[in-house]
């Protein structure tokens, strides 16, 4: 899968890979030069020779210079890299979270979806810029090195070779625990921000429920949890970086050995005893760098997979054919069951018809699966057993956004955009101006709440909905709705706030719609009742 990503940044992002991959190169030649130059400034300061001490010591300041010009070059390189694969990783998730699967999102705990968005994708992001990157210059750096104290110094060259597959082995040791670990610490992770998140979203029931004592526990259960497996991380991450200092320590007592038995007769000039000695440096951090990067590399596996395989598309649209321009809006249900548990149906070989250019009322006890049905109406949910046909057409034989586009819904709990009131209409309807939308909103006795608001249909709608009461959200609800003008209209407890005044007065509205529309009602007051109507008992 990394391979696969990579390919495809790469191909999307090609000038910013190249022009980061040439500064490298520039970089390491600057680094590479760099030992050279300051070991030969050393031996001119130990022979006192001025002119050598000028020359060498304007070349390393020269050097420097460039070297800070490259690391600014390179530094903005990434960051325009970095901002361009996080917006990639971003709205790949996001188009897999509002394209998957209904079922599987409600099983998904809500802290996962967070801590993939936040955590998981700024991993990866960095994974496909920075380590990526860095570990191109550690391998270009690496071969320029080994070559340089080769040519240098044959027998601690030999010493550095044969040391430098263990740095690997060490990583292998440690592989299989460090893998299991991320992905606990992730799951764990995913836990404290679920509880977070249903506390913020919840707030107002953890205060009348007097349960904050409970929701503070719970939290704190959480959190050690993670803390628990971060803490085994750690010391698995310990233990590593230990074998590969060990490793590293016995590559420097084989280098030690050799120079003690060699004395410098193989190192003529103590500029170049300087430089090995660098070079050695550099090689030993390189390989440290290369064992660190097979773990860096794990760990983004691990959040790619998280991301693509979290939500899974519906891909119903693939291959399916658009719904006709003109459709009745006959809905019928043919031996209809449904269960999110195997051993239990909430419907079970279910027959019905949805009428058209009718109010067609819903009518059972609660629990019975009324708001199933209505999901299932919305290709929220597919039925176990049956067809459900529109027009003697099987609805999964349609393309879903083309099947949704002829549907309105508005349910029980109003659920409001954080944008204007106007924004929130123009969301269904993108040609809409403010003369037609007011005119909606007088019909459902709403104009004028909004006109009295300071902003009025610019006011901002808060997150909560807290500066409009329930009655005037659900309102809302139902002029964007209507705004849709979609042949069928589902209402789904959707006048359960308002006043019995308000309900009588959309109630009517509602049936001069359904002459030339399929008005579906969920609705416990019976205020429907006193018009025609297809009654369906479930």
């Amino acid at each position: 899968m990394i391979k696969k990503t990579l390919l495809y940044l790469i191909k999307n992002n090609l000038i910013l890979y190249i022009s980061s991959c040439l500064a490298n190169i520039l970089e390491i030649l600057l680094s590479v030069v760099m030992p050279l130059v300051s070991g030969y400034l050393i031996s001119s300061l130990l022979n006192a020779d001025k002119k050598s001490i000028i020359k060498y010591l304007s070349l390393h300041i020269m050097i420097n210079i460039a070297l800070l010009c490259m690391h600014y070059i390179r530094g903005l390189i990434l960051n325009n890299l970095s901002t361009s694969v996080s917006y990639f990783f971003r709205m790949e998730f996001y188009k897999k979270l509002v394209n998957s699967n209904f079922i599987i999102y409600n099983n998904t705990e809500s802290g996962k979806i967070l801590s993939i968005f936040s955590n998981d994708i700024q991993s990866i992001s960095s994974f496909f810029c920075d380590k990526i990157i860095s570990i191109f210059n550690t391998i270009i750096s690496l071969i320029a090195m080994f070559s340089i104290t080769l040519y240098m110094n044959l027998y601690i060259g030999i010493v550095l070779i044969i040391f430098s597959p263990s740095f690997y082995f060490s990583y292998i040791l440690f592989k299989k625990h460090l893998k299991k670990q991320y992905i606990l610490t992730k799951e764990t992770y995913d836990g404290m921000l679920t509880v977070l998140q249903e506390t913020i979203h919840g707030f107002s029931d953890v205060c009348l429920l007097n349960i904050s004592s409970i929701m503070i526990k719970r939290f704190s259960n959480r959190v050690n949890n993670y803390v628990d497996q971060k803490k085994i991380t750690g010391k698995i991450i310990i233990f590593s970086q230990i074998s590969l200092s060990l490793i590293g320590l016995m590559q420097d007592i084989g280098i030690l050995c050799v120079i003690i038995f060699l004395g410098r007769k193989d190192i003529h000039h103590i500029s170049l005893y300087v430089a090995v000695m660098v070079y050695i440096q550099k090689i030993i951090q390189g390989l440290l760098g290369l064992s660190s990067f097979t773990t860096d590399m794990h760990n983004a596996d691990i959040c790619l997979r998280r991301i693509y395989n979290t939500f899974h598309d519906t891909a119903l649209n693939a291959t399916k054919k658009p719904l006709p321009y003109k459709i009745s809006g006959k809905i019928e249900f043919k031996n209809i069951s449904f269960s999110y548990i195997k051993e239990k149906k909430i419907l079970d070989h279910l027959n019905f018809t949805i009428k058209p250019n009718m109010i067609n009322i819903l009518q059972g006890r609660n629990g019975v699966g009324k708001s199933t049905i209505i999901n299932l109406i919305c290709k929220l949910y597919a039925p176990s057993e049956g067809a459900i046909y529109l027009d003697n057409i099987d609805v999964a034989l349609y393309a879903t956004d083309s099947y949704r586009e002829k549907i309105a819904i508005t349910k029980q709990e109003p659920f409001l955009f954080n944008m204007s009131i106007f924004e929130n209409m123009l969301l269904v309807d993108q040609s809409l101006n403010l003369n037609k939308l007011r005119d909606i909103c007088k019909d459902i006795n709403i104009d004028f709440h909004i006109m009295n608001l300071p902003m009025r249909y610019d006011t901002i709608i808060a997150e909560s909905s807290s500066n409009l009461s329930l009655g005037q959200r659900q309102k809302l609800t139902i002029v964007r709705a209507l705004l849709k003008n979609a042949r069928i209209n589902i209402f789904d407890e959707a006048l359960s706030f308002l006043d019995m005044e308000s309900a009588l007065h959309v109630a009517d509205l509602l049936y001069q719609r359904s002459r030339f529309s399929t008005i579906i009602i969920v609705d416990h007051r019976n205020i429907f009742l006193k018009y025609p109507c297809n009654i369906i008992n479930i």
